[in-house]
């Protein structure tokens, strides 16, 4: 098995000695390959996410823009009785206004992976 030496920080340092010394694990080794098994699911887990979210963002795009109102159908089906600020929807603007085009726009905090 390959070694390597790693420097830990002092609380990472203290949290592998108070497991080997309450004898969850034999020793620093084990606590290391634990904890990077750890990361690696989670990082799987995270890629598997984050793929079905492009996958989930490719159907949407690929389905076109909605019609009618779909602001007006999010708030009914939230029980929302008026529309909130930032929702895209003007009260002055016409029926066939109120979609915003949504290829030329991108939601502000929104990062397109």
């Amino acid at each position: 098995m390959p070694t390597r030496n790693v420097n830990l920080a002092n609380e990472l340092d203290r949290f592998v000695l108070a497991k080997v010394e309450s004898g969850r694990s034999e020793n620093a080794s084990v606590v290391v390959r634990a904890a990077l098994r750890m990361l690696k699911r989670e990082e799987a887990e995270c890629e598997a996410r984050l793929s079905a979210l492009r996958k989930a963002i490719d159907e949407g795009d690929a389905s076109g823009i909605a019609g009618g109102n779909p602001f007006a159908r999010v708030r009914r089906e939230l029980k929302l009785t008026k529309p909130t600020k930032g929702d895209g929807v003007s009260p002055r603007s016409s029926r066939r206004d109120r979609s915003p085009d949504i290829a030329t726009s991108t939601p502000v905090g929104v990062s397109v992976i």
